[in-house]
């Protein structure tokens, strides 16, 4: 599994990320106090668009199924 192998800064960033749902890498910088590449490279790193594009896929459907 993917997330076994987060870093600690990697798994913060997700967090970070699901605390606050739509703010963009610079606002992340911001509240994490890093800057807005490290945010970007963290994400890569912890694979979150692939992870969040799973999710929406299985959301997708669950939806389907009702």
């Amino acid at each position: 599994m993917v997330m076994d192998n987060w870093t600690v800064t990697a798994a913060q960033i997700v967090n970070t990320i699901l605390e606050h749902p739509g703010k963009s890498q610079e606002e992340l910088g911001k509240i994490a106090g890093i800057k807005q590449n490290a945010i970007s490279n963290r994400i890569r790193r912890a694979y979150f668009n692939e992870i969040m594009e799973v999710d929406g896929m299985f959301a997708n459907k669950l939806v389907m199924m009702e």
